[in-house]
């Protein structure tokens, strides 16, 4: 076992004793000290850490987490090997997905989803198709007088 295996063992032993599982951080790190291993290289540096980052090509918001990773162990490195390059946090950006916004859409086009809904509705009976019919008029006429007093037409048929 080389000194980077042994460091690795400890800076486990040091964070797992913190409270932290690690697992994710124990593969991904064991893959990138393979990694330095087939380089031949014996210290972490900044190029290294990014091009093993960079490696499966799975987007940016993975390559970032990867070297946060890598980074979290270095900073443990360095107080061990001082010839140990920390990366900096902005070498690479990571791009989180955004929900879509919601769309606004118009009173017409929530009114006529409403109405489909009011139609598939399983149960049927003569007292609720009454009841559906008279929201269905409350709601098509709520829409209707707002979208007149802003300016609109009311809903067209359809």
């Amino acid at each position: 076992m080389n000194a980077l295996r042994m460091a690795l063992a400890d800076y486990f032993v040091v964070r797992r004793a913190l409270g932290f599982k690690l697992y994710r951080a124990e593969k991904l790190l064991a893959q990138f000290l393979t990694f330095l291993e087939e380089r031949g290289e014996e210290h972490l540096t900044i190029e290294t850490a990014l091009a093993w980052a960079t490696l499966p090509q799975r987007g940016q918001t993975w390559a970032y987490a990867r070297l946060s990773v890598v980074r979290r162990f270095a900073n443990h490195l360095r107080g061990i090997d001082p010839a140990t390059e920390v990366p900096p946090p902005h070498l690479l950006i990571q791009k989180k997905g955004r929900a879509t916004p919601y769309r606004k859409r118009s009173a017409c086009g929530v009114l006529r989803r409403g109405a489909h809904f009011l139609q598939s509705w399983p149960l049927t009976g003569v007292l609720l198709e009454d009841s559906r019919r008279s929201l269905h008029d409350r709601i098509r006429d709520h829409y209707a007088s707002a979208e007149v007093e802003a300016g609109g037409e009311g809903c067209a048929a359809g």
